[in-house]
């Protein structure tokens, strides 16, 4: 089932972002699946998947995959490193992702999620990950 909503998110990567969004199915099995189009300075007009599965409480995922004028992927899995990329007119960047912090609370109506990672470029240069996101719907 479709349904409407907003997607807010406060990272340190981006600052804070507030756009509609769709959520394509909500809480099937603990899954959850919503895309919305970007806003971000640079990433305007790309399309970004959001899949977050909370299936296992354990061991939460969330899987970010951009489309358009900036192809991406990340992927977030508590406790394991994983790898990612940045494709852009100028080129590919790969890195590494370590997910230190993956925390989710749902309701009927919403999907909170608390994220906290480094991304490792090169093996060598670490840079921190944050971010809050929020969907409703």
């Amino acid at each position: 089932m479709n349904k409407t909503g907003k997607i807010k998110i406060l990272s340190n990567a981006a600052g804070a972002i507030e756009t509609p969004l769709c959520m394509e199915r909500t809480g099937v099995g603990g899954y959850y699946r919503a895309h919305y189009t970007e806003v971000a300075q640079g990433m305007e007009g790309s399309h970004t998947l959001i899949e977050v599965d909370l299936s296992d409480p354990h061991t939460p995922k969330m899987l970010m995959t951009r489309r358009g004028a900036v192809e991406s992927e990340q992927s977030f899995i508590l406790g394991t490193s994983t790898k990612g990329y940045y494709q852009v007119v100028s080129g590919n960047l790969a890195f590494d992702i370590e997910t230190r912090r993956l925390r989710a609370k749902t309701d009927s109506r919403s999907l909170w999620i608390e994220l906290e990672a480094t991304f490792t470029f090169s093996q060598v240069e670490k840079i921190p990950f944050t971010a809050q996101i929020e969907l409703t719907w």
